[in-house]
């Protein structure tokens, strides 16, 4: 009997040590697919490639957007209610805003397992309309890593504090 519970350990531990190791995670080619998801998601949105934008999202009822201006804030919960909020995308005249460039700037990429999270600067600069367009604010989005492709759980945008116009006053000058 002794030695079948020893015959039996040995197979159950040779079985295991067997067992194939996970290929180790290249971080620098993660990062560079996060940051190319969150960069086609503006892209797509400013372009109004609807079905593409959609592709890039979990589709579950946690998915959660947030906008956070300096007066105001919309929190969508639920990829039913996002997506609905996002039909307009369908109907854009692309053409109009074709001269807005879209960057991301200063990322910081943190990647656990199948989950990352970002925080970079989110800049839209060029013309729109005729006009001249200039939106710098942060965004913060989470993402899951779902069939070997990263998608958005969560993505926010928060304004940034603007300068007063009294802070371009020197010190020590009268008004």
């Amino acid at each position: 009997m002794k030695k079948l519970i020893l015959l039996t350990s040995i197979i159950l531990f040779t079985l295991a040590a067997c067992q194939p190791t996970a290929e180790p995670v290249d971080i620098e080619t993660e990062k560079e697919a996060i940051l190319k998801v969150i960069q086609d998601e503006s892209e797509f949105a400013r372009d109004g490639k609807f079905e593409e934008f959609v592709d890039l999202y979990i589709h579950d009822e946690f998915n959660t957007r947030l906008n956070l201006g300096t007066d105001s804030y919309e929190i969508t919960n639920g990829w039913e209610n996002i997506k609905a909020s996002l039909e307009r995308i369908k109907d854009r005249d692309s053409t109009s805003y074709k001269s807005i460039n879209v960057s991301k700037e200063n990322p910081t990429i943190k990647i656990t397992g199948n989950n990352a999270w970002l925080i970079c600067d989110n800049i839209w600069h060029g013309t729109y309309e005729g006009e001249e367009v200039y939106n710098d604010n942060l965004q913060i989005t989470f993402l899951e890593k779902v069939d070997g492709n990263w998608k958005i759980s969560f993505a926010g945008w928060l304004n940034k504090p603007q300068p007063d116009d009294d802070e371009d006053i020197d010190e020590g000058e009268e008004e």
